[in-house]
């Protein structure tokens, strides 16, 4: 019986100690097991348990789905919002009224392009420089307002470009496309979605719609930078070469004759350069019309003001001897056409780089002017010598543009600019130095045969360039010294006439000093 307790007591120790030793195998009442105990410090410095890592973290908990809390009004306002995207991507990347400015623009710009190519390619043997810096100045110009215009394109082209890209990333909305996955909102939106869809094609389409038009727009830009480029080196090449080319000889000397050499220009050739010098007159009325209006605005002040004055200049020519302190010649004989003088003379001021038969055509039109005023005040010898010189200048214009470098035609030139010389020295000897402005004639009249008479040097040795431009303005600078005085004579009226008005309507009629 002893024995029997002993061994039980025994069995009992044992599964006391077991249990001591081995405490994380015992479980909880509800079926967990005991968490393992921390390792101590002394046997993680001796390497025990080194290969166990930590505890891995716990697995995260979903509460709910994300599709079980959106409502339909959750979708709604997720399609008010991609709506609102579309409209906004709409409107930017519409182009509108803009774009039809900016493609007029660059098709003008195009055709002047297309117009500097054809008249750069004007005739090589007679240079004209002055064309060539008129050409320079429009086609510097035409080349900031194409880099303008390149951009306005770039800029439309970045905003249309960012529209698309918006484009794509409207749909990336996680809650429209969750409608998708739930089929009760999709046939409760069925309308809404449809709508949308459409929507979407629409500006998709205005989108590609404005980058394909941009498109062609940059590739025209960009070719008319290159081209205008191109053309800017063009000239300046060919105004590298107008010196040498046009000090040193062209052709032969006049007593080398050869028969081989062309009489004229054939009429292909004639016709060419006139339709050249029509397109140029018509580009530079297109570029300087601001410039233009200008004189047009003064000149309707000047005849505003002469409408307002012409009851004082009627009492002055009707009573000389009351207003003989004025010593008035033009205002009071030919109002209007000394008033037209006056404007024409302004021209020049603003036609800096204007083509060579503009310029002609201008002044001769200010010549006729001159010589109706000539008509009515000048003596009959002045008035035939002035009959004279403008006769040469129409000619020697004529011969200028028209002539090419053969032997014929440089005889022709030489007896023109020989004219000119003995019509100048005539009249330079019936000039009394009595005469208003004499000073200033007589000068202008010495410098102009000088200008011809190199002319006439130039044209014998082979600078058949040369010779047209300096007889050219030989005979211009005559001219114009003629026509200067009655411009100064005219302005200085228009102001006398204004003091007098003004003292008479103060009560003051008393004559004053005007050479003062």
């Amino acid at each position: 019986m002893k024995r029997i307790l002993l061994f039980f007591g025994l069995l009992a120790l044992g599964l006391t100690v077991y249990a001591q030793v081995r405490p994380s195998h015992a479980a909880f009442p509800d079926g967990r097991r005991q968490a393992a105990p921390a390792f101590k410090m002394d046997s993680l410095r001796n390497g025990e348990h080194a290969h166990q890592g930590p505890p891995p973290p716990p697995k995260p908990r979903r509460f709910f789905h994300e599709s079980d809390t959106l409502t339909l009004s959750d979708y709604i306002i997720s399609i008010a919002r991609i709506n609102d995207q579309l409209n906004t991507i709409r409107d930017s990347a519409q182009l509108g009224y803009e774009i039809d400015h900016l493609q007029d623009d660059i098709s003008e710009m195009t055709q002047e392009i297309k117009l500097f190519r054809q008249n750069t390619r004007g005739r090589h043997t007679a240079i004209s420089i002055k064309n060539l810096y008129l050409y320079q100045s429009f086609v510097s110009n035409l080349k900031d307002e194409n880099d303008q215009v390149r951009s306005r394109v770039n800029a439309l082209y970045n905003r249309s470009y960012k529209a698309k890209l918006q484009l794509r990333r409207t749909l990336d909305d996680s809650i429209f496309r969750a409608i998708y996955v739930n089929r009760t909102a999709v046939i409760n939106l069925d309308s809404k979605l449809g709508r949308v869809e459409r929507k979407w094609k629409r500006t998709d389409s205005i989108v590609k719609g404005s980058l394909d038009t941009l498109d062609v727009l940059k590739a025209t830009v960009a070719d008319n930078s290159m081209k205008l480029s191109d053309m800017l080196n063009i000239i300046g090449k060919r105004l590298n070469r107008a010196k040498p080319q046009l000090f040193g000889p062209e052709i032969s000397c006049l007593w080398h004759f050869q028969p081989t050499q062309p009489l004229a220009r054939d009429s292909s050739k004639s016709m060419n350069l006139w339709k050249s010098e029509q397109k140029a007159i018509g580009f530079y009325f297109r570029q300087t019309s601001g410039k233009r209006s200008i004189v047009v605005f003064v000149g309707l002040l000047l005849y505003l003001w002469l409408f307002f004055k012409r009851k004082l200049l009627k009492k002055i020519k009707s009573t000389p001897e009351t207003w003989h302190f004025l010593n008035l010649r033009y205002l009071n004989t030919s109002p209007v056409v000394s008033l037209l003088v006056a404007i024409l003379s302004l021209m020049p001021f603003f036609d800096a780089y204007a083509p060579t038969s503009y310029m002609a055509m201008v002044f001769i039109v200010l010549l006729v002017a001159v010589t109706i005023l000539f008509r009515r005040q000048s003596e009959p010898r002045f008035f035939s010598y002035w009959y004279g010189l403008v006769g040469l200048l129409i000619v020697d214009t004529v011969t200028y543009l028209v002539i090419e470098p053969a032997t014929l035609p440089r005889l022709w030139m030489l007896a023109v600019h020989a004219a000119i010389i003995v019509t100048a020295i005539r009249f330079y000897k019936k000039i009394s130095v009595q005469e208003p402005y004499s000073k200033w004639v007589r000068p202008a009249i010495v410098t102009g045969i000088v200008l011809t008479g190199l002319a006439v040097i130039a044209n014998l040795f082979g600078r058949f360039s040369l010779a047209g431009i300096l007889g050219l303005s030989g005979i211009f600078a005559i001219t114009q010294a003629l026509t200067l005085p009655i411009f100064i004579d005219t302005i200085l009226e228009i102001v006398l006439v204004q003091l007098v008005s003004g003292r008479l309507k103060k009560g003051v009629d008393k004559p004053f000093d005007s050479s003062a």
